[in-house]
């Protein structure tokens, strides 16, 4: 008698869709090791073992050891962790046999550790909805649609990496090398199938309430009232995707939602302290990768476009720092190519040399004016590793200008992000009262 081929593996649960942060060192905060070299290993595919570190990471699977901010090894639990692990590492070196790290996420992850390590952040979520079928409405691509959709027939990672680029994928179908397809539609019905389709959702965008700022922010009409708490305002403004900002009545405990913003929504608020104002933040985009940059001179051959590259090292030997001469008032410049709402700016040291940031300052316009362009963040102090600034408003332009005689400029990345809803600050309304 001949022998069955051996079961497919089942489908996992959830897929992690991650993205490479940086390709040396980790996150020097606390951080819980899943594998190491043992037989969880998963094997020697840098994509298969990334993917294996998100999940357990992801899925808080039993910790095999920890260790602090300094590397000294110590006991610690999910508990300890809390719930926003968002990036990971793992060990490339064959000899390691890829070692897995969970870090827990906090401001500034310097990541000033050995080189073999390859950091990645976590950024959505895919839960399998059902296997034996795929989406009966909402297709927009797949199969042989595309050159990205046929790349994408190779492996199920490869599937959701893709619905990951693609603003309006919700749900993906996958069978192996034949289709990746992609759905639209927010909800799914099985269609029956073949046996080895899989079909997955795609986690929501985070969103979070900035606020409550003093004052009303009125103008733009809305779409809902409420009487509640601030928490339960902001409660339904998160749950309710159209909802871009609120501002709540403290009198009357009523909440005005609205699905837009006024035309001077860079404004601050009004201060009326009878009025409390909010605005949805969503996840920030990076704006800024692979778009035209400029400075003031350059000298080591180190131009502006290193800053844009994609590659965050401070590793000077790794060709990717801006170096301009000695210089008074010195500046590197990114134009996003359309004005945009942007949320905040991360700078990336060179290694050694940190102290040459300290004075800094930021600056943004929709003018390529630097002499108009307004200050968003600084005077910047000296700081190691990389470090988010709030730069809150509508600009094409950023700008990096160290003030001063004898300065040079020397960082080795500038990510500047945006959100789709728009700055953190709220207009004001146009009576001084609060919602019209």
């Amino acid at each position: 008698l001949g022998c069955w081929p051996p079961s497919p593996p089942p489908p996992p649960d959830v897929m992690v869709s991650y993205s490479e942060a940086s390709t040396q060192g980790y996150c020097r905060d606390l951080h819980v090791r899943m594998f190491d070299g043992d037989s969880d290993n998963p094997g020697n595919s840098k994509a298969t073992r990334a993917q294996a570190c998100a999940q357990a990471c992801y899925n808080k699977a039993p910790i095999k050891g920890a260790n602090d901010a300094t590397g000294q090894p110590l006991t610690a639990t999910w508990e300890e962790m809390g719930d926003t692990i968002s990036f990971i590492s793992y060990d490339s070196e064959a000899s390691n046999a890829g070692r897995c790290y969970c870090t827990r996420e906090y401001d500034g992850c310097d990541r000033t550790a050995p080189n073999q390590y390859v950091r990645y952040e976590i950024s959505r979520i895919y839960e399998l909805q059902f296997t034996g079928g795929y989406c009966a409405s909402g297709y927009y691509a797949g199969n042989n649609d595309d050159a990205a959709s046929i790349a994408a027939k190779v492996s199920l990672q490869a599937c959701v990496d893709l619905c990951n680029s693609e603003a309006q994928c919700k749900f993906i179908s996958y069978q192996p090398q034949y289709t990746c397809s992609r759905y639209s539609d927010a909800a799914c019905t099985k269609t029956d199938s073949a046996a080895d389709f899989v079909t997955y959702k795609k986690s929501a965008e985070e969103r979070s309430i900035v606020g409550p700022a003093v004052g009303g922010c009125g103008n733009a009409p809305y779409m809902h009232q409420m009487v509640g708490t601030f928490e339960e305002c902001s409660d339904w403004c998160i749950q309710n995707t159209g909802c871009v900002k609120f501002q709540r009545r403290i009198a009357t405990t009523t909440c005005y939602f609205s699905d837009a913003f006024s035309t001077n929504n860079d404004a601050q608020p009004n201060g009326n302290t009878d009025w409390q104002c909010a605005v949805i933040e969503g996840p920030s985009s990076l704006l800024s990768e692979g778009k035209t940059a400029t400075q003031s001179a350059t000298s080591h051959n180190a131009t502006a476009l290193r800053a844009v590259d994609g590659n965050d090292s401070g590793d000077w030997a790794h060709h990717s720092c801006v170096h301009s001469p000695l210089a008074t008032d010195p500046w590197w410049k990114v134009d996003l190519e359309t004005s945009s709402k942007i949320q905040k700016v991360a700078i990336m040291q060179r290694w050694g040399f940190e102290s040459r940031i300290a004075g800094a300052l930021i600056l943004i316009s929709n003018t390529d004016d630097l002499a108009n362009a307004t200050t968003c963040a600084g005077p910047l102090p000296s700081f190691d590793g990389k470090r988010e600034f709030d730069c809150v408003g509508d600009a094409r332009y950023v700008w990096v200008q160290i003030p001063g005689s004898e300065k040079v400029l020397n960082f080795c990345e500038v990510e500047v992000y945006g959100g789709a809803a728009g700055g953190r600050n709220c207009p004001p309304a146009e009576d001084g009262t609060g919602y019209d």
